[in-house]
């Protein structure tokens, strides 16, 4: 987008003249759209930032020129043009820079701060990341059962381009209503806190932590426990579906006993009813052996073959 600002030159020009202009970061004004009483109230935006000012390349403005001029006799408006970058960068919701004229040659400058600045709002429409829950981490118990143990439930981020703010959410341990629902006060401790995600962690995974006390857990258990979210500031949180179960869903799965047991997460309490697998089959014979081959016989008369030299005489 390009956003044009008009510079007027008044009075009759008789030289070349021309006007510097000094490019600030920030600036005040009343929030755009606001009327009555609010339209009087000066708000302080956020710095924009140009590809001078951004050593990583992400910018939000460049401004030409940085000198205008006017021909002897030229009294039409001179304009400073503002080049607004689309990006898909999430920054602050309205950030503004400041044009200032300074540096006049053969002109004057008015006086007063409305006459010589002009202000530039830019409105940002980039969504901010979207943060969720990861679904079914399963959870075993440590060596030894009685003592409490946090766990890491991954939150991720599912959504949203890269970010200039940090990006703040809140946890929450949620109480659940299903037959598998964990009790807080006994298998858990509740909590509730923040996490954050500074601009260089854009798409990275952060965990809640939660502290479980294994001594109250039985070895039959299979529990359920979910962490519920919320945004706190420039950031977004994925809503829950309508087909959300918490026997399915949950975000922990909690087993009484460790990985690789019979099934994980329950005991046998009857162990007339387990049966053994059948045996193995033995293994089959090996083929026998092939016959050996028939035995060579020599027929004598071959052995007494003899060659008889020709002792015909020939004639004349």
């Amino acid at each position: 987008r390009l956003v044009k600002v008009p510079i007027e030159l008044l009075g009759q020009n008789r030289r070349l003249a021309s006007v510097g202009i000094n490019v600030t970061y920030g600036g005040a004004t009343p929030m755009p759209g606001s009327t009555g009483d609010l339209a009087l109230v000066q708000v302080q935006h956020a710095r924009a930032r140009d590809n001078s000012s951004s050593v990583s390349g992400d910018y939000d403005f460049s401004v030409s020129p940085l000198t205008v001029h006017w021909e002897a006799g030229d009294t039409d408006d001179a304009y400073v043009y503002i080049h607004i970058v689309n990006d898909d960068i999430h920054e602050a919701d309205l950030e503004a820079l400041t044009l200032t004229l300074v540096n006049a040659e053969n002109c004057d400058i008015e006086e007063g701060f409305e006459n010589r600045t002009a202000i530039v709002t830019i409105k940002d429409e980039d969504a901010a990341p979207m943060f969720e829950v990861r679904a079914r981490t399963p959870f075993y118990p440590p060596l030894y059962r009685d003592v409490r143990a946090k766990i890491q439930i991954p939150i991720d981020m599912v959504a949203g381009g890269r970010f200039t703010l940090p990006a703040v959410i809140e946890y929450t341990a949620a109480i659940g209503t299903s037959s598998l629902a964990a009790t807080p006060g006994i298998h858990y401790a509740n909590v509730t806190a923040q996490l954050t995600w500074q601009p260089e962690q854009y798409a990275t995974t952060q965990y809640a932590e939660i502290e479980l006390d294994w001594s109250k857990i039985p070895l039959k258990a299979d529990l359920r426990l979910h962490v519920t979210i919320k945004a706190i500031s420039e950031a977004r949180v994925a809503t829950l579906p309508a087909t959300f179960d918490e026997t399915t869903d949950a975000a922990a799965f909690i087993y009484g006993v460790p990985q690789g047991s019979c099934p994980p997460g329950t005991t046998r309490s009857d162990p007339s009813s387990w049966v053994a697998p059948p045996p193995l089959a033995p293994a089959a014979s090996p083929p026998p052996p092939s016959p050996p081959p028939p035995a060579v016989v020599v027929d004598s008369a071959i052995l007494s073959l003899s060659v008889v030299a020709n002792s015909t005489a020939a004639t004349a």
